[in-house]
């Protein structure tokens, strides 16, 4: 496991979005890799994601 841990100072406006920006970059690049991202973070995913995450449910 590995686990990045960021704050920010809260009068930063914009910094969170940028992390989060940031954290989505380094996310699809895991992916790319074939890393599984644990679904507790900042970070929003979508449908397609949760899908790649957990596969489709069925099994063969």
């Amino acid at each position: 496991m590995f686990a990045l841990l960021r704050t920010a100072p809260p009068d930063s406006h914009g910094t969170a979005a940028r992390m989060v920006a940031a954290k989505r970059a380094a996310y699809d690049l895991a992916r790319a890799a074939g890393v599984v991202a644990c679904p507790v973070n900042a970070l929003p995913l979508s449908a397609a994601d949760w899908r790649a995450h957990h596969g489709t449910g069925r099994q063969s």
